[in-house]
């Protein structure tokens, strides 16, 4: 539990006859990394020939493509989605189809028949593309147009003539003065200027007549003051006219566009679900035919060589002597300590596993290596506890981490994993939120008199109580860091390490602790163990400056400020009560300025609470995961290890017809 599993490198070899039966025996069990024969990491490849990807896996690759064309053209017909919040409380369940293929043969016979049926959707989208292009561009023009309403001209006058250029466009309302004054003394002979405001947009719409020859003056007014000509297709009539126009076949192409929508949906709600479960099958082959391309080859014999988690070891070989008659070589070796490419998996119960999560936001464990899960899921949830201190918030937290566990819990690893973590940081803030007296802040005591039992300390009332208990618990948990990093050093033979850069910090604690308490007057420690205290500082002082040179000194500091990093319990848990507190006293003014603002009054309430409880639930998550990639993990971890990815069948849309069963 406190290390990643042990792995072991596999190496099988096998008759060419049994090649399809024991890759699937592999895939369907699920347990072992495969080591492509050409990675530096194969042990193997100076002893046997690359194997060559079979041909049809690339059948597999050109049905996919063809099958995701049409599955994107479904897209265009489907209607908004539903709302995220309800997706995350009664997610739309995956119904499972059960299937038994064998062959690819089969696969591709069903594909051909529902690709035949939906072939036609790509050209519906095509068109379908082409009206929403169409649409689009009568919008544009239906805006432009909407700049000249003001105007009661004839649109087939605008643009060069002969003679006379007449310009539409837009000025904002603080280059106008400038453009009118620009066009009256360019040199442009009696232009004629039109105006009307735009008010939403803060512009001025402008229509503009000159002489043509005059049309490179205007250009240079036009530059000097940001006029931007209206760009419009050829219209007869007025504005308003040529709008209605727009909207007659703006209308008329959204008929058609609900035509194109309603096609596609029958064919998406006849061939969807098939393709869907179709592609799945073809990719569990295609991915089968991949790893025959990973593995090595002598005349009659392939190899294939990987990873395993050493307890899964023997029930794979005895997977892969069912599948092959027992016509097997299966070599099992432990990894050397020189091997740096060894995969990680996790190795811990059910109850720690949704942390794990956190551990691989930081960075995964590498082999060999400590894995911190074990110490981060019940101090993360004992700090979140703490930093909220609400029994409260606590329950509200608790009741919406259920309610995404058996929703979106039950179709999401992820959300299973965060909604677990939810639930278990609700029920640590209950717990806590009663021995601090939070529910809802002082909601007892102030509105209903009553003085809530089993408080132990109320950080409001007794911050410097609060104060001592975070200091006690850094101080636990910086040394958890080093005892750990201790254990680890030693483990590794690293002896130097462990006595300069975590030994050092044992003997100097506890000296500064006595000398501390004499300089105070504290008198927790007898007056005798002053002389020890001493020598364990200047001791503990030397080896650190030894190690580290003057570099020490921030050392020092370092420490200091880690452990006082954790007055950040004592910060937030001031900041919930007190804005809780804040929240019932508003509360209660406004219900006190009259009765029938009740309902006023019970908004700022649940406003406030609300508004309290997303707010401090996010920054106890912030600072409960700081204090442990910075202070803790600073101490001991390093991380950076590769993740066990196992050639394992993944299935959303179907089940093995034995796993139905």
């Amino acid at each position: 539990m406190f290390y990643p599993s042990e792995m072991n490198r596999i190496t099988i070899g096998l008759h060419r006859a049994y090649t399809q039966d024991a890759i699937r025996a592999l895939h369907e069990t699920g347990v072992m990394e495969i080591i492509n024969i050409r990675d530096p990491g194969s042990h193997i490849s100076l002893s046997v020939n690359s194997s060559l990807r079979p041909e049809m896996a690339e059948q597999c690759i050109e049905y996919k493509i063809r099958i995701d064309k049409i599955l994107d053209a479904f897209a265009y017909a489907k209607i908004g989605g539903k709302n995220p919040i309800i997706e995350l409380f009664i997610p739309d369940p995956v119904l499972k189809v059960p299937v038994d293929r064998v062959e690819l043969s089969g696969i591709i016979s069903d594909l051909d028949a529902v690709l035949e049926r939906a072939k036609e959707a790509l050209s519906l989208k095509s068109r379908l593309l082409e009206i929403r292009d169409q649409k689009d561009y009568y919008a544009r023009q239906m805006d432009s147009l909407t700049l000249l309403l003001p105007f009661n001209i004839d649109l087939s006058g605008l643009g060069k003539s002969k003679y006379l250029f007449i310009a539409a466009g837009v000025i904002e309302t603080e280059y106008y003065p400038l453009f009118v004054q620009e066009m009256n003394s360019s040199g442009i002979l009696d232009p004629v200027i039109l105006t009307g405001k735009e008010k939403k947009k803060d512009l001025y719409s402008v229509v503009c007549a000159f002489l043509s020859a005059d049309y490179h003056l205007f250009e240079n007014c036009a530059r000097k003051t940001h006029f931007r000509e209206i760009e419009l297709d050829s219209y007869n009539g007025t504005p308003k006219e040529a709008l209605i126009l727009l909207k007659e076949k703006n209308d008329l192409l959204y008929s058609r566009e609900q035509e194109l929508i309603n096609s596609l949906r029958l064919i998406d709600a006849e061939c969807s679900s098939s393709l869907l479960i179709l592609r799945e099958e073809l990719l569990i082959f295609k991915e089968r035919f991949d790893t025959i391309g990973k593995a090595g080859t002598t005349r009659e014999v392939i190899f294939i060589e990987g990873w395993v988690p050493s307890t899964e070891t023997d029930n794979l070989n005895n997977r892969l002597s069912e599948a092959t008659d027992e016509h097997l070589i299966f070599d099992s070796v432990s990894p050397s300590d020189s091997e740096t490419n060894i995969p990680v998996k996790y190795d811990n119960p059910w109850y720690l596993q949704p942390f794990e999560y956190l551990t691989t936001m930081f960075a995964r464990p590498k082999y060999l290596e400590i894995d911190p899960t074990p110490f981060i899921a019940p101090i993360f949830v004992l700090f979140f506890g703490l930093m909220l201190g609400d029994a409260g918030y606590g329950i509200i937290i608790t009741l919406i981490g259920y309610l995404i566990f058996r929703g979106a819990g039950r179709v999401s690893t992820t959300m299973h994993d965060l909604s677990f973590i939810l639930v278990a940081c609700g029920l640590s803030a209950i717990v806590f939120g009663m021995i601090q007296g939070g529910w809802f802040g002082d909601f007892f005591p102030r509105f209903l008199g009553i003085t809530p039992p089993l408080i132990f300390i109320d950080p409001l009332k007794d911050p410097i109580a609060f104060f001592q208990i975070a200091l006690i618990i850094g101080i636990i948990h910086i040394n958890l860091g080093l005892c750990l990093a201790l254990i680890q050093n030693l483990k590794q033979r690293a002896y130097k390490m462990a006595i300069f850069q975590q030994g050092a910090w044992f003997i100097l604690q506890p000296s500064a602790a006595v000398l501390l308490d004499n300089f105070f007057e504290w008198g927790l420690f007898p007056p005798q163990l002053l002389p020890a205290a001493y020598l364990g500082a200047i001791a503990g002082l030397i080896m650190i400056f030894w190690h580290y040179g003057p570099m020490g000194f921030f050392r020092l500091t370092g420490f200091l400020g880690d452990w006082l990093s954790y007055v950040r319990i004592l910060a937030l848990a001031l900041a919930t009560a007190g804005i809780a507190m804040t929240v019932n006293i508003l509360t209660g003014l406004v219900e006190s300025i009259n009765p029938f603002l009740i309902i006023l009054a019970v908004i700022v309430f649940l406003g406030g609470h609300i508004f309290n409880i997303i707010i401090q639930s996010l920054g106890g998550v912030i600072h409960a995961i700081r204090l442990q990639y910075i202070e803790f993990f600073g101490k001991f971890y390093v991380g950076g290890g590769k993740e066990f990815e196992p050639f394992m069948v993944k299935r959303t849309f179907t089940v093995a017809r034995e796993e139905y069963r």
